[in-house]
């Protein structure tokens, strides 16, 4: 129990460390955001005119980021003609999965070779779900403004990627989570974890003595 707390604690300092929004951290976050999110658009719609900006409304506070599609007009709020806008949220969608990763990783107590493994395993799981959190954005909005799309990317599974990744902010929660249980199953350190947790260091060491006098047996 005593484990379980300490880890609770770390990790709940650590991520709203990283979650906060520090000036200087937030900039940062944004300007590697529209880097990848201007690459991504580059290497997806090579026949679109767009432009990546910055973008500040106090009715839309954590939308930072734009996408202008320069070569779609819609109808704009005083009758004229505006560019196309995609909103994104660098923050929610760019950042707190790292955050999430980087604490759950951090946090668990275990050795520091085995964290740093995985959380640079994990942090490139998390990269591409950021790189897809982009594109269905794009492609889901792009389908809402041609036609010519909608044959190409069909409908239904573009609103439910949308609805996973790019409407519902709790997703950016819950992949990483999922992740780091998938880590821990897999590398075998539940037990280790379990074991530690009910008998400290001579828990963890029994397990191994255990593991070595079953390889034994299995020789014999």
């Amino acid at each position: 129990m005593k484990m379980l707390v300490c880890f609770g604690l770390r990790f709940a300092c650590l991520f709203l460390l990283l979650a906060w929004p520090w000036p200087g951290l937030r900039n940062l976050v944004c300007a590697g955001f529209r880097a990848q999110t201007r690459l991504l658009a580059s290497a997806t719609l090579p026949r679109q005119s767009f432009r990546v900006e910055a973008f500040s409304d106090s009715r839309h506070s954590t939308v930072d980021t734009v996408v202008l599609l320069t070569g779609l007009r819609t109808p704009g709020p005083a009758g004229g003609l505006s560019a196309a806008e995609i909103p994104f949220d660098s923050t929610s969608q760019g950042w707190i999965p790292f955050a999430m990763w980087i604490a759950l990783c951090v946090s668990t107590p275990l050795p520091w070779s085995e964290r740093w493994r995985g959380l640079l395993a994990g942090a490139l799981v998390v990269q591409v779900l950021v790189m897809a959190t982009i594109l269905v954005s794009l492609y889901f909005n792009l389908t809402n403004l041609t036609s010519q799309a909608s044959s190409l990317w069909p409908r239904f599974p573009l609103l439910l990627a949308n609805r996973l990744l790019v409407e519902n902010i709790w997703f950016s929660f819950v992949p990483p989570f999922v992740l780091w249980v998938g880590w821990l199953a897999g590398r075998g350190h539940w037990e280790q974890l379990w074991l530690r947790g009910l008998g400290g260091p001579e828990g963890a060491r029994g397990l191994g003595k255990g593991r070595n006098e079953a390889a034994f047996e299995s020789r014999l």
